[in-house]
């Protein structure tokens, strides 16, 4: 299993297993940290799991048990070492015990169902910060493939935190190992502008022949910002002529970097909104109105592509934003995004511009009357649009009051939520 793919699973692996603990366990009062304490020595290796998560959970509370939760990092039960490990890491205490102990854990590569440990420990020790800093940069320094990459998953926790790690991960970029680079881009991008002094060795993985390399080094470059602007002209290049994937995040990164690429990076973009591609048109268009005020010769090419028919332009609702960003007296983005709300396309996209623009493009009254959409998702997305809105929906607050007794559950969430929502905003 991939380094990427153990991160993306162990959210899911985690709540699983909450899950179906609650439906095996009926309900049952907390029980304290003291009878916690003492479950930590049972014979049977899931209660002593078991403890340790309910532990977890309990914060600063479960200070006293510190010492014994580091123990259990050597208990003869993988899934008890991991469990140990992921609460060290959630509680953050005891530095001088747990890293120490946590460290020895990055070489143990047994398989567990939060993930193999060294990525459980690994990910347990970015959460001490720039304590465990020096021993993750020790971990990159390994000749041990896994024992790297769990330091690369302690820098990626740790993200700025870890900006002292970035030159050990500069190092094991350059050794060009297909089965690290990827993971070490990453850990960068979570590093972000602390990264600065990766740039040269990124901009060299630009030109890779692997399209997810390239892709993973055009999303550093982004989200380093400004300071990137130095690769302008090849991430131009690879918007034009590059993998689906590469002129996506390339375009991303030009309007993650910021007006610094220069106006020389407005004609790509627009060019890019005949993309074949849906999602490279979404982000040339987002870029364009990050690029503001560089962008305005963007406007009429974006007003064009909002007068075609509905469901030929695809992003119209991220260009409906970027056209008001660089034009807000246009006419187009208010029918445009109620429009869209009102759609089967991306309706969730409209709700969230409108959220953010619905007062500044007066569209308020017309996303109340979407609340009465015989559709429950348009009802839904109207609500959550309103809730976004905050005081400047007050109005709305009849219209969603009946909603509480709804059909559909998830719309009397959304219109619950959005009550709370304004009614908190009006408050202050």
């Amino acid at each position: 299993m991939s380094f990427r793919l153990v991160l993306a699973l162990l959210p899911f692996l985690l709540a699983s297993s909450s899950e179906q603990s609650a439906e095996k366990q009926p309900p049952s009062p907390p029980k304290s940290v003291s009878d916690l304490l003492a479950e930590l020595k049972a014979s049977d290796a899931a209660v002593r799991a078991a403890a340790v998560d309910a532990l977890a959970d309990r914060g600063p509370q479960a200070q006293p048990a510190a010492s014994a939760i580091v123990r259990l990092l050597g208990d003869r039960q993988a899934e008890v070492r991991a469990a140990a490990a992921a609460a060290l890491g959630k509680l953050a205490l005891d530095p001088q015990q747990s890293i120490p102990a946590l460290v020895r854990l990055l070489d143990d590569d047994t398989a567990t169902d939060r993930g193999p440990l060294w990525l459980v420990a690994g990910l347990a020790l970015g959460r001490f910060g720039e304590a465990a800093v020096p021993h993750l940069i020790a971990a990159l320094q390994s000749d041990k493939l896994h024992v790297r990459l769990a330091g690369a998953a302690g820098a990626y926790q740790a993200g700025p935190r870890a900006k002292d790690a970035v030159p050990a991960l500069i190092a094991v970029l350059e050794q060009d190992d297909p089965a690290s680079r990827r993971h070490v881009l990453n850990t960068l991008v979570a590093i972000g502008p602390a990264a600065r002094q990766a740039i040269p060795a990124v901009r060299k993985k630009l030109t890779s022949d692997d399209f997810h390399t390239q892709y993973w080094a055009c999303r550093v470059l982004g989200a380093i910002g400004p300071e990137a602007a130095v690769a302008t002209d090849q991430l131009l290049a690879l918007v034009e002529h590059a993998s689906t994937s590469v002129r996506r995040n390339a375009a991303a990164a030009l309007g993650n970097i910021g007006p610094a690429v220069g106006a020389k990076a407005v004609p790509v973009l627009v060019r890019a909104l005949a993309d074949r591609s849906q999602v490279v048109r979404e982000q040339a268009v987002i870029a364009l109105g990050k690029l503001k005020p560089l962008s305005a010769s963007a406007v009429p090419a974006l007003e064009a592509a909002l007068q075609e028919p509905q469901g030929t332009f695809g992003p119209r609702s991220e260009a409906a934003k970027t056209l008001w960003l660089l034009a807000p007296q246009s006419p187009l983005p208010a029918p445009v995004l109620i429009a869209e709300l009102r759609s089967k396309q991306e309706p969730w996209t409209a709700s969230r511009i409108l959220g953010e623009l619905g007062p500044a493009i007066g569209v308020v009254d017309q996303v109340i009357a979407v609340l009465g959409h015989p559709d429950c998702e348009m009802r839904l997305y109207a609500a959550e649009a309103l809730g976004a809105m905050g005081a400047a929906a007050q109005k709305a607050l009849p219209q969603l009051e009946p909603l509480l007794q709804d059909e559909d559950e998830e719309v009397r969430a959304a219109a619950a939520a959005a009550l709370r929502a304004i009614r908190a905003a009006t408050k202050g």
